[in-house]
């Protein structure tokens, strides 16, 4: 019957039995006076029709009424056709809301609980059906595999009437959070439980998929890219599931809670289910090992381990020493001069540990802090941490040739001498009496300054403190031969200029000191006052010395671990009150240090700070320029400890030269060797060619080689260093910087490039493994690649965090997690859609309108009505 329908109404087949309901209508849309007009024309021909009928023979009235009304039906129909009558099918389609879900895939989600709560440790227990005892066997993901795949859980049943969008949230790819799968059975009639099946079928394989290894989280990011992928879309909610570690970018929480606004902006309610034990492990950490590049062989060494703990209640631990040389893998304990125990608190808290030892032996060693792990100890993988160590056969022999006995100089011979494991020192007090015993390490003492080249090639570095010129001693053999030792045989300079000879010997145009005013790294100007001068002007202020720049992270001032407890160490030292006057930094020298003063500037008309430590690359060797005498100051802080650093880094750096006799080295500013995968390293190079001069090209190749097979991993391009116009100064490199169209002034031999690691395991930077001009002169870098500290650092789930996104009861423990499907509402919604069919030229109206017109003729004819 509703296939003739069908056919007589012109309709599709199953039109009008898929229709929920149908109805009339008109679909033409006259005015109101038409439809009145109409209206009247169909009551006037009704009219005339009845009264012409009733006029008509004899017939009884109600056949004359009848045969009118078949005439008034057609005209009707006819009328009816002209507002294009016609049925409205309407159809019902159910719609769904989504529900977004993110799964924490980061490395804290590896991590196993011992759940110390009894009543939490029961609860999960029995939504696991495992015994008490396993929990502490299973991951936190294992856990969320388990409870939230199977079937009849909760994300089973919201995926009875919601489209499940499950996400993960990592650092394995990119981008950071990616699409598992979507669940969608919503259209599916559930017969004998099958959908219930592939729903719980499809999350376990989704889930499956989870590896916990990326090596952060970041909540922020995850909440923002949730609500992106279905933007546009009907959602019912969006739920969280982590264990609320938050390891993203600096300013978390102010990302944490934007985020947070803009999906609630969005109309997107948040649920969160929480994962792992809240209560903080106990456990100790050393997050780094530092010490000296570079030892001479029988002196002492001071490493520093820098130790945290936590919720280690009033216990003690032991940090041992052990090495092992840089190509074998066994290691051996180092015997140090006192025990270093710890004693631990309850508190958190970082702790500096020192670690006296000699050195011994001769080469490149790896040394190695290690605390032995604490019983119930969260991890024992971050109980150790390594530092790299080269032991030389000799002390380092410095030359220090002072015009006077002031304190710079008294306090500098001092801190030579008393250290004889470290240095052998000759000194040369200029203005002392013939017969005067000057000082010296034994066999070190001198009855005269150097007078010939292999005299002074002896040693490795020389000191001048303010010298005078004197005949057959500081004079112009000795200036030219301590060119040749600085440019030709890899020497170091250090010149300390004070108010006495400085002027004479730099500033004047003597041809005797002409060699030495080169070596130097500035271009010194006459005192603008005299020493009569400065003291009518009453007391002086003492002005911080700052690190400049390349200063900050230069090994000659690094004083502090890192770059801001660097620079606060400078800025407590105590401030200096004279320096000498300077024209200019020289092309190929660089500015570590300036003074507080901003009056201070050099005399050029740059307007640049004026320096007051400076460095140059000068040939093969380097010099350092000190433009004032009162380091000595320095000894009144910390025990004289910042002042010893300071002229150990500065004597370590000068007299390197002698030990790497390298014209291509490798470095890592931030001097670290242990990273993180995922970090970004800042990799530096300076190069020279065989004349050892800067290396000038437009860039430079580095080699990221595994350190066990030597295979390489990647090439790393380096670009020139460039740095901001400051009137033709010039990077450490040496090698004269010009400005460039963007301002920028390329400084030639130093390259730099940033990197990110992205591969676990140690590597070694290397450069022209095969240009047999460089065969044994490049000093490469060696680093450990470990996985990030962050996700561990702080183990524990961070459930008061999980609260703060998802308040008003929104949380769950994950072994709570049923309600979640109660929680969230129906998705389910019908929506209405409405389709006009026409009838008035089927096949039907035609059909009716005949067949009215010969049931009026046959009834005329019957009783004879013309």
């Amino acid at each position: 019957m509703s296939r003739f329908l069908e056919w007589l109404l012109r309709l599709q087949p199953g039109e009008l039995a898929g229709a929920d309901s149908w109805a009339p209508s008109f679909a033409a849309e006259y005015n109101n006076w038409v439809i009145l007009g109409l209206s009247v024309a169909l009551l006037a021909l009704a009219a005339l029709t009845i009264f012409s009928y009733l006029r008509e023979g004899d017939h009884p009235r109600r056949v004359k009424l009848t045969i009118a009304g078949l005439r008034i039906a057609v005209v009707l129909l006819l009328l009816a056709v002209l507002f294009e009558p016609g049925l409205v099918l309407r159809y019902r389609r159910n719609v769904y809301s989504s529900v977004v879900v993110l799964l924490d895939d980061s490395l804290s989600m590896s991590r196993k609980d011992p759940y110390a709560d009894p009543d939490v440790r029961e609860a999960l227990a029995a939504k696991l059906g495992v015994q008490q005892k396993q929990l502490s066997e299973m991951s936190r993901v294992e856990i969320v595999r388990r409870i939230l795949a199977r079937q009849g859980g909760p994300l089973a049943e919201l995926g009875r009437e919601h489209p499940l969008v499950l996400l993960r949230f990592s650092t394995t790819k990119r981008p950071y959070t990616r699409e598992l799968q979507v669940v969608d059975h919503t259209a599916d009639s559930d017969k004998g439980g099958q959908v219930a099946a592939a729903i719980a079928e499809e999350l376990s394989g989704a889930l499956a998929q989870l590896s916990a290894e990326g090596y952060r989280t970041d909540l922020a990011t995850a909440l923002r890219a949730g609500a992106s992928r279905v933007q546009g879309r009907r959602v019912a909610a969006l739920v969280l599931i982590s264990d609320g570690q938050d390891t993203g970018q600096e300013g978390a929480v102010d990302r944490l809670r934007s985020a947070l606004a803009h999906v609630r902006q969005r109309g997107i309610p948040v649920f969160a289910i929480g994962v792992g034990d809240p209560e903080p492990p106990q456990n100790v950490a050393l997050l780094r090992l530092q010490g000296p590049q570079e030892a001479r062989q029988g002196s002492k060494i001071e490493l520093t381990a820098y130790l945290t703990h936590r919720n280690c209640d009033d216990q003690t631990v032991e940090v041992r020493l052990l090495r092992r040389p840089a190509a074998e893998e066994k290691w051996t304990e180092v015997a140090l001069d006192e025990p270093a125990r710890v004693e631990l608190t309850a508190k958190p808290a970082e702790k500096e540990v020192k670690l006296l030892a000699k050195a011994e032996g001769l080469g490149e060693f790896v040394y190695k802090a290690e605390v032995a792990p604490l019983e119930g100890e969260f991890s024992d993988k971050d109980n150790s941490a390594t530092t790299k160590l080269r032991i030389s056969e000799e002390r380092m022999k410095v030359l220090l040739v002072s015009g006077d006995a002031g304190w710079e100089f008294q306090y500098l011979r001092n801190f030579f001498l008393r250290s004889p494991e470290r240095y052998a020192v000759s000194v040369w007090q200029q203005d002392a009496d013939v017969t005067f015993n000057q000082e010296a390490s034994t066999g070190m003492k001198l009855t005269r300054l150097p007078r010939t080249p292999p005299e002074l090639f002896n040693y490795e570095l020389v000191i001048l403190y303010d010298p005078a010129y004197t005949k057959e001693g500081f004079d112009k053999t000795f200036v030219d031969m301590l060119g040749g030792f600085v440019a030709d045989h890899h020497g170091g300079l250090c010149y300390i200029a004070s108010n006495k000879h400085t002027d004479e010997n730099l500033t004047s145009r003597n041809e005797v000191f002409q060699s030495l005013a080169e070596l130097l790294p500035v271009k010194l100007a006459p005192r603008a006052h005299s020493i009569a001068e400065r003291i009518v002007q009453g007391e002086p202020t003492p002005w911080p010395v700052v690190p400049w720049e390349v200063g900050l992270d230069h090994p000659a001032l690094r004083l502090g671990g890192n770059d801001q407890e660097n620079l606060a160490i400078w800025r407590a030292l105590p401030g200096v009150y004279w320096w000498h006057p300077v024209i200019q930094l020289k092309p190929a020298a660089s500015s570590l240090a300036i003074s507080g003063d901003p009056l201070n500037r050099t005399l050029d008309g740059t307007g640049e700070p004026s320096p007051l430590i400076a460095v140059q690359y000068y040939g093969k060797g380097r010099s350092l320029y000190i433009g004032f005498d009162e380091t000595w100051r320095w000894r009144f802080l910390d025990d004289g400890r910042h002042y010893r650093k300071f002229w150990s880094n500065a004597v370590d750096f000068l007299g390197a030269g002698k030990l790497q006799e390298k014209r291509i080295t490798i470095s890592i500013p931030s001097g670290s060797e242990r990273f993180r995968v995922g970090e970004d390293i800042r990799i530096r190079v300076e190069a020279y060619d065989r004349n050892y001069q800067p290396l000038d090209q437009e860039s430079f190749l580095v080699e990221l080689l595994d350190a066990a097979t030597k295979a390489t991993v990647e090439k790393i391009r380096l670009e020139p260093v460039k740095r901001k116009a400051r009137g033709g100064s010039a990077g450490p490199a040496g090698g004269r910087i010009g400005p460039g169209a963007d301002g920028q002034m390329t400084v030639k031999g130093q390259f730099e490039a940033t990197y990110a690691l992205k591969t676990l395991g140690t590597f070694e930077l290397a450069a022209k493994r095969n240009d047999p001009l460089y065969k044994d002169d490049v000093a490469g870098k060696t680093i450990t690649v470990t996985l990030p500290e962050e996700e561990f650092r702080h183990p524990e789930a961070d459930l008061k965090k999980l609260q703060t996104i998802a308040p008003d009861r929104r949380f769950l423990r994950i072994h709570d997690s049923d309600a979640l499907a109660r929680m969230i509402p129906s998705g389910k919604m019908s929506v209405f859609h409405d389709v006009p069919r026409l009838l008035w030229d089927v096949p039907l109206t035609m059909v009716v309108i005949v067949v009215l017109l010969a049931i009026e003729w046959i009834l005329r004819k019957k009783y004879n009505m013309a």
